[in-house]
């Protein structure tokens, strides 16, 4: 690997959600609620085989097209103050190849309306820009989900 496929960025999500910071972070903390906003479209997917929500634990996750998820994940959990904040470090895999390392920061703020989310993610990609733009418009596309999942 070559030093010009190193990418570094900030990638970062400013969003309002007409509801209480304690409907977004429940929304984040409960995995099953998590796995229904978290693919960024109809064709992908994203499946849990662990989750530990709690400081120090780790998640672990496939994610992919649909009938394709050959992407590997693995969050650990630095901070978490319920409603409040969220902040893991998340690495991507594909089969034994890192892709991307990232920490990634879910800052909820209450407004008197609901929610502003300001998510900032910063990423590493091992293997170039691409791997950035697939980020931006996973999370972006994640975000949108929830708040879909929130307005019901």
């Amino acid at each position: 690997m070559s030093n010009d496929t190193i990418v570094h960025d900030t990638i970062v999500i400013d969003r309002h959600f007409p509801v209480a910071p304690s409907r977004v972070f429940a929304a984040y903390a409960d995995v099953d609620v998590r796995t229904i906003w978290g693919a960024p479209s109809e064709e992908d997917a994203i499946e849990y085989s662990r989750s530990d929500f709690r400081i120090g634990g780790e998640d672990e996750f496939r994610c992919g097209p649909e009938g394709s998820m050959d992407y590997l994940g693995k969050s650990r959990y630095e901070e978490i103050l319920e409603n409040e904040r969220i902040v893991f470090v998340e690495t991507i895999r594909h089969h034994e190849q890192t892709l991307s390392i990232s920490l990634v920061t879910w800052l909820l703020q209450p407004e008197s309306n609901g929610t502003r989310l300001v998510l900032t993610i910063q990423i590493v990609s091992l293997v170039g820009a691409d791997m950035i733009e697939g980020s931006k418009h996973g999370y972006a596309g994640a975000i949108k989900n929830l708040a879909k999942q929130l307005s019901k």
